[in-house]
């Protein structure tokens, strides 16, 4: 999904590439190119600047970095509402009567 859109359904502001394609989300310290993932306590701002996230969902007045940014006034939230536009619920089976 391109980063543009992402932000678009969450209701962020978009700084960076948003052509970006984005396939899912992690944690900061996990994350890969292809993922998105956030910030929203100041303790972990150091590890905005050496995450390989593509992106990452910050509060409106974070400090630039140079990966894409997804500003929003609560990026725990918005975190929480991106994992629901990647997540795939698994198929159920159909129940079958036993008789």
């Amino acid at each position: 999904m391109k980063l543009r859109l992402i932000a678009n359904k969450l209701g962020c502001s978009l700084h960076g590439d948003g052509e970006r394609e984005i396939k899912g989300v992690s944690g900061i310290e996990e994350a890969s190119p292809e993922q998105i993932t956030f910030v929203s306590n100041p303790r972990y701002t150091a590890s905005a600047r050496t995450t390989k996230a593509g992106a990452i969902l910050v509060t409106e007045d974070f400090p630039d970095i140079p990966i894409p940014t997804l500003r929003t006034p609560n990026p725990y939230l918005a975190f929480a509402r991106s994992i629901e536009l990647f997540y795939d619920a698994p198929a159920h089976p159909k129940l079958v009567d036993p008789t």
